[in-house]
């Protein structure tokens, strides 16, 4: 029974040894990671300082924009200017006793395009252009 102070004593500084340098391990992983965070802010930071000195560079990022703006409203007011004709599935009828009576009939038909067209495309492609041009503003240092 003497001896049980000495070993639960003993096991006990072991443990504590062994979270302490965990604990510093932690500390020395979080110290890299922050250093290389800094290196990567120190990277960022130069690029954005040379772009922001750098007119040509706005002015291309503005020319691009707008030429990607212009393709996409082209694109959906072309049918204004010139009626498109596309061809559109119609389907009648149904399918039953899971499948074994098929009364269905799929026709196809021309149809004229009239006025503007908005394709499912475009308004993600409207979201990426703002998202783009506004994100580089944005990261851009003053």
């Amino acid at each position: 029974m003497q001896i049980l102070p000495l070993v639960g004593g003993g096991l006990f500084g072991a443990l504590i040894k062994l979270i302490s340098i965990g604990m510093q391990n932690k500390v020395d992983e979080r110290k890299a990671m922050y250093d290389a965070f800094k290196g990567r802010q120190e990277a960022i930071s130069s690029v954005n300082k040379t772009a922001s000195q750098n007119y040509g560079f706005a002015f291309t990022r503005r020319i691009i924009a707008l030429s990607i703006t212009a393709i996409v409203v082209v694109i959906a007011l072309y049918p204004m200017a010139q009626p498109i004709n596309v061809m559109h599935e119609i389907e009648t009828g149904s399918r039953h006793l899971f499948g074994l009576i098929d009364t269905r009939k799929i026709t196809q038909q021309w149809v004229q395009l009239e006025g503007s067209v908005v394709l499912p495309v475009i308004i993600p492609s409207f979201q990426a252009i703002i998202g783009a041009y506004f994100g580089a503003s944005i990261a851009s240092s003053k």
